[in-house]
C-alpha cells in the first residue's frame, strides 16, 4: 500500500504516455470505441472491469459510452478524484479500493 500513497502517485498522469502524448490518447481512445462496440454486440450496456483504474483514464470513456464499470485500485489516493469526477454515472459505475487478487478469486 505504501507504493500507492499519494506522494508517490502523484505523477503518473504526467508520466503516463497514453495521458500526454496525443497521437497515443487518440490510438488508446479509437480501442477502447471498438472495444466497446464488440461488447455492445452481446449486451446494451457492456460490463467493464478497469484494474488499477487509478484516476479513471479508461474508466470514464467507457462510462460515457453507456457501459456499467468496475473500478478497482489499490490506492484511495488515485481513486478519489475518480470518485469526484464521476458522480454524474451514479448506479453505473462502482468503485472499489482492494487488491486486484481479491477481484480476482
Amino acid at each position: 500500500m505504501a507504493m500507492f500513497d499519494r506522494e508517490r502517485t502523484a505523477g503518473h498522469a504526467i508520466a503516463a504516455p497514453h495521458l500526454s502524448h496525443a497521437r497515443e490518447w487518440e490510438l488508446y481512445t479509437q480501442l477502447v470505441l471498438r472495444v466497446f462496440r464488440a461488447a455492445r454486440q452481446h449486451s446494451e450496456a457492456p460490463r467493464i472491469l478497469d484494474l488499477g483504474a487509478g484516476g479513471g483514464s479508461a474508466t470514464i470513456p467507457f462510462l460515457d459510452l453507456g457501459a456499467r464499470v468496475t473500478a478497482v485500485d489499490i490506492s484511495e489516493s488515485q481513486l478519489e478524484p475518480l470518485r469526484g469526477r464521476c458522480g454524474r454515472f451514479g448506479s453505473r459505475l462502482e468503485v472499489r479500493q482492494v487488491e486486484v487478487t481479491e477481484i480476482l478469486d
